[in-house]
């Protein structure tokens, strides 16, 4: 199929499209002067644009198409999503995907957005080399050429479709919900030397974090759990904790505290990778000067 043929059947299913450079993510200014904003399902236009410019890449906004697509970039964004996985048990789901050709790889999963959900676009959204593309924003679609000359192309079989967008990343691109009262018979979990492989500083600074999150007060909580968590993730990292342990720890201190489990998990996806990123051993710094929570 033609750029304008594949950009007409992408339209059809709903999925708003502009034109950009080729070999390039800058939308073409001459023909889309508002850049994504000027996407469109319009079938006389499309052709329009690509009749004029048949080298042009293809861009689909993301926010007008109602999709949120999970960018992941090369090793790193990989490793996050195996640390969601493996750790929090948070997983995405079968969905069309597309590799990007990018030197080093690179993903993007495409789901669809629940009807009145707004998500918006951030980079590292679910943890290290892994954004979020939504409202906002857009993705280069195949296919488009990569400037490294490599073609966009769908991954799998060519009759997935795009799934819903998992429960678990709404619930950490929304805003928390309410609090549920505190746990008054939570018993900490204890971790000492020879616990997985947990170190002395390691397990007291486990056992800290957990005993703060777990008195936190209302209002401070959700922020309190990322930043523990963060402080967790590098320890983690450091190799001074066993990492189910210390996930099960901060998890159930956070569901103690009054967090909802889902918020929880949802918290911890992010905020345990991006600790991890950043490792630390006792005589360094807590928190990077330039992190924030949210």
């Amino acid at each position: 199929m033609t750029i304008l043929e594949t950009a007409l059947a992408y339209a059809s299913y709903g999925l708003h499209v502009f034109p950009c450079e080729s070999r390039s993510k800058k939308p073409l200014g001459s023909l889309v002067p508002h850049g994504h904003n000027d996407a469109t399902t319009d079938p006389e236009t499309i052709t329009r644009w690509l009749t004029a410019r048949p080298d042009a890449n293809l861009g689909v906004a993301t926010g007008p198409s109602r999709l949120v697509v999970i960018d992941v970039d090369g090793p790193e964004g990989e490793e996050t999503l195996e640390f969601l996985a493996d750790h929090l048990g948070l997983l995405l789901p079968t969905t069309r995907a597309s590799l990007t050709g990018r030197s080093n790889g690179g993903r993007h999963f495409w789901f669809w957005a629940p009807p009145n959900t707004k998500i918006k676009s951030r980079a590292a959204a679910l943890g290290p080399g892994v954004d979020i593309r939504a409202e906002g924003g857009f993705v280069i679609a195949p296919p488009s050429i990569h400037a490294t000359g490599t073609q966009y192309k769908w991954e799998g079989a060519q009759g997935t479709h795009f799934a819903p967008l998992p429960g678990w990343i709404i619930e950490s691109q929304t805003k928390p919900s309410r609090s549920t009262p505190r746990d008054p018979g939570y018993e900490p979990l204890l971790f000492t030397e020879g616990d997985g492989s947990n170190s002395p500083w390691g397990a007291a600074a486990l056992q800290g974090e957990c005993e703060t999150m777990r008195s936190a007060p209302e209002g401070t909580r959700n922020d309190t759990l990322n930043r523990a968590a963060f402080r967790i993730g590098q320890i983690i990292a450091s190799g001074h904790l066993d990492p189910e342990e210390a996930t099960y720890a901060i998890r159930d201190a956070g569901m103690a505290a009054g967090l909802p489990e889902i918020e929880v998990r949802s918290v911890l996806g992010r905020a345990l990778a991006n600790g991890a990123s950043n490792p630390r051993a006792p005589s360094e710094t807590i928190i990077p000067a330039n992190w924030r929570s949210r």
